[in-house]
């Protein structure tokens, strides 16, 4: 189903998952984007009908993004109509993460958007990080590769969480 449309305000994630989507934005401008992923803007910048909002705050270049605190300040003063995100692991129905910078982030752009759209691929379930970020049932739509077990998404469904499994490419 189609999750954009023409005149939203789209907020992203730091992951390469929600990249994809990113790049995918063009087909449905005029769209506004916010984000504090360098790879997005790059993606992005030379785009017509499409304008960016870089969320400033301290670089980090392993993860090629401006994290912390005053970059969860900067996303604090902003509604959007949705963010794409995804997660370094889930355990449990939690989403978690390795890096507190990023919980500080993320936190904030969940919940400045009107909707949530968590994209997970099927390695997300056997890894492991340190720190909690949110429930995936306390998000809108959760959409996970077709390589996802069967076990995982019967799991998912159990705790609420409003999964779907994503077609396999043609």
């Amino acid at each position: 189903r189609t999750e954009v449309e023409p005149g939203q305000v789209i907020a992203f994630d730091d992951s390469t998952t929600t990249l994809a989507v990113a790049r995918l934005l063009p087909r449905r401008a005029p769209l506004t984007v916010v984000t504090h992923f360098l790879s997005v803007i790059r993606a992005l910048a030379d785009q017509p009908n499409i304008e960016i909002i870089g969320l400033g705050g301290r670089y980090v270049p392993s993860y090629d993004s401006f994290l912390g605190q005053a970059t969860a300040e900067a996303a604090a003063q902003l509604q959007t109509d949705i963010l794409f995100m995804s997660t370094t692991a889930v355990i449990d129905g939690m989403c978690y993460i390795q890096s507190q910078d990023t919980v500080i982030t993320r936190r904030v752009l969940i919940n400045r958007a009107g909707r949530t759209v968590a994209l997970l691929d099927h390695t997300k379930f056997a890894r492991r990080a340190l720190h909690r970020l949110v429930d995936l049932a306390e998000l809108d739509r959760v959409v996970v590769d077709p390589d996802t077990p069967h076990d995982v998404i019967r799991d998912l469904r159990r705790r609420s969480v409003p999964v779907e499994v994503a077609e396999a490419p043609r």
